[in-house]
């Protein structure tokens, strides 16, 4: 008992010395802050869970993508009148179908939960989104260290009260999928084992107009072990889906990206391809939210990719002072930023680079640190201003300018005998090289 209370009270003091090291308002800011958002997501549960069990959910199209695959009709999958008949018939009738817009190969994981009905299979959908968020947990400890110092439950409930996680939960989305690929990554990279790496982000290719940006930005790097391994899994999975639903629905899937990236100028398109503009906190969303109603469409495909292109450039710079593991963390900030699909479930994998720099920088009142934490709470934004949702971009881009800095940038190593986290400058990490 002796040395347990010996313990507790080194613990205690820790404790106490990390407390008075802190600005005064970090503690009730984290308390307060965490307590609201994970009451709107209790919120959002108790008011909108029995309307996305009764097939609003966007578990609706992927769930019906799963069941065609399993009972042999893949090569359907882009049909807009087999969407309308399996939707109808296995989730609910007199709904609009939702268009499935993903690639075939994701039908893969959602097969396994088609083998129920609807209802039973979003249960099972979301046990295994849970379960992914407990190994995304254990998998985070040790770069949240500081944050647990602060609260022992602080760092579960940042993951309970990050506003796109909870989304993807209850839209049954597969966000959270991306998220712990992108943290397998990450980890990988700290490994010095990067072709991995490019293979756990290639599996993601899912959602590719979000790793996509990250691929290049490595390519450009010259990363050439993750550009292999990138390479080798899009392969692949393109070979793996073609072989799925055949040349025939491969350019109907072709023709269903152009016609959602370029018919979306009007509601009806938007609602067709369930997709809203205005919803996105990216590029595309911010200069469409702003200048749809003086200017045509193709002048604001043209302003984006001009704009887009631009941030992608100076992010290679930028980025390339940067060591790996902080260099993947901008990448996928700045994906996040120049990303053409973006919605808010898709912010999940910014829970990575955010939940980084809040640690790093709890102590130090450091601008990157506060920028993390503007963002962390800007998707709240989704509650009372869902219309102009596209202004997260502005958050967004100011963690992305404070993330290219490398005077606010801090190296985390791992010592080879115990796995334990050590954080140092990186004008130092540089000098002991």
């Amino acid at each position: 008992m002796s040395a347990l209370k010996v313990i507790y009270h080194a613990q205690v003091e820790k404790r106490r010395a990390l407390a008075a090291s802190l600005p005064y308002y970090v503690q009730p800011l984290a308390l307060g802050t965490t307590v609201f958002l994970i009451a709107v997501q209790v919120w959002t549960w108790i008011f909108y869970l029995p309307l996305f069990l009764g097939g609003r959910a966007d578990f609706r199209h992927l769930y019906i993508a799963g069941l065609m695959f399993r009972t042999g009709h893949a090569r359907e999958l882009y049909e807009k009148a087999s969407q309308q008949f399996f939707q109808i018939t296995y989730v609910s009738p007199g709904d609009f179908p939702m268009q499935y817009n993903h690639l075939p190969y994701e039908a893969l994981l959602y097969a396994p939960f088609s083998v129920v009905r609807y209802r039973a299979g979003y249960f099972a959908f979301l046990v295994f989104n849970l379960a992914l968020l407990a190994i995304l947990y254990q998998l985070l400890r040790p770069r949240t260290q500081n944050i647990a110092k602060v609260y022992s439950w602080l760092p579960a409930g940042l993951i309970a009260g990050f506003i796109p996680i909870g989304v993807t939960l209850i839209q049954g989305q597969d966000s959270i999928v991306l998220l712990l690929l992108l943290t397998c990554g990450l980890l990988a990279i700290e490994r010095n084992v990067e072709f991995w790496a490019g293979v756990l982000v290639g599996v993601g290719l899912f959602k590719f107009t979000v790793v996509l940006p990250i691929a290049l930005l490595f390519l450009v790097w010259r990363c050439w072990k993750f550009t292999a391994g990138f390479a080798i899994t899009a392969v692949s999975l393109a070979g793996i889906s073609l072989w799925m639903v055949g040349w025939v629905q491969a350019e109907k899937y072709l023709q269903l990206l152009r016609a959602m990236g370029v018919r979306l100028s009007s509601s009806g398109d938007q609602a067709f391809y369930t997709i809203q503009i205005t919803a996105m906190p990216n590029l595309r969303g911010l200069v469409y939210g702003l200048a749809s109603q003086y200017v045509s469409n193709h002048a604001i495909q043209f302003i984006t990719a001009v704009i887009s292109i631009f941030v992608l450039v100076w992010a290679a710079i930028a980025g390339a002072k940067l060591v790996a593991p902080d260099r993947f963390l901008f990448a996928i900030t700045a994906s996040a930023v120049v990303s053409y699909h973006f919605l808010l479930h898709d912010m999940s994998i910014l829970f990575l680079p955010i939940i980084t720099a809040l640690d790093r920088y709890l102590s130090s009142g450091s601008p990157a640190g506060r920028s993390a934490a503007l963002l962390f709470i800007a998707p709240l934004c989704w509650s009372f201003a869902p219309s102009h949702f596209y202004l997260v971009c502005l958050p967004l881009c100011i963690f992305l300018a404070f993330a290219s800095r490398k005077d606010e940038v801090l190296t985390v190593h791992r010592t080879p005998a115990f796995n334990t986290p050590v954080t140092v400058s990186e004008s130092a990490s540089r000098s002991n090289n």
